[in-house]
């Protein structure tokens, strides 16, 4: 497996599958659990059908983290590359 890191906007918004979203509150990162693993994580999750990358990360913020309000911007596109294919995702940056 190899991670690969892209500029905004250097893949097409219908390639972008996953939101992954570093969130912080007064400067400090806040992190979820996941609830079938023992494990601490960014609030994140895969795009629904007819759903903009950035809704996506949205959403998943509020489902995972239950944050209503709070600013959100774009900061990368990586690619997760397998077996010669490349599944590609958004990371954002959250301040809740």
């Amino acid at each position: 497996m190899k991670i690969n890191s892209y500029d905004l906007g250097e893949k097409k918004d219908e390639l972008l599958i996953i939101a992954m979203i570093v969130a912080k509150y007064k400067g400090k990162n806040v992190y979820v659990r996941h609830k079938d693993r023992t494990t601490f994580e960014i609030p994140g999750g895969h795009k629904e059908p007819n759903e903009t990358i950035e809704e996506c990360a949205r959403r998943e913020l509020t489902e995972e983290m239950g944050a209503t309000k709070f600013a959100i911007k774009p900061l990368f596109v990586l690619g997760v590359e397998k077996e010669g294919l490349e599944d590609y995702g958004q990371a954002f940056i959250a301040e809740i």
